[in-house]
């Protein structure tokens, strides 16, 4: 839980910086921003937050949960962009490129905290 508050935090900070930056230049994308924010960080951190608890309650199962988190989030990100796009409420090249920047970066970050709870978890099993 701790951890996906910090993801949050930090990809909330990341946009705001980032509205900032561009805004000096162009005030026309802030949605784009902010929307393409939106849905990778709430996709990951809610993905985490179950995964963390489905850890702790049976992690021979977390594999099983992974590749179903996956296929659900390629749904929902399916329909998001669908909804975003559709709907006009934002401009298509900006959009794309903060949502995947957003999307690739807290995928790694999920990817390697992941990493680094399993590694902690098999060196006090030991």
């Amino acid at each position: 839980m701790k951890f996906a508050v910090w993801m949050v935090g930090c990809a909330i900070l990341a946009a705001a910086i980032l509205t900032i930056l561009v805004g000096l230049a162009d005030f026309s994308v802030r949605n784009e921003i902010w929307l393409g924010m939106a849905g990778p960080t709430l996709a990951e951190g809610v993905s985490w937050i179950i995964m963390v608890r489905k850890r702790t309650r049976s992690p021979q199962e977390l594999t099983k949960f992974l590749v179903q988190a996956f296929a659900a989030k390629l749904l929902f990100f399916a329909a998001y962009i669908a909804v975003m796009l559709k709907g006009d409420l934002v401009q298509l090249k900006p959009f794309i490129a903060c949502f995947t920047g957003f999307y690739v970066a807290l995928h790694l970050t999920v990817a390697f905290w992941l990493q680094r709870t399993q590694i902690a978890g098999n060196n006090k099993r030991q």
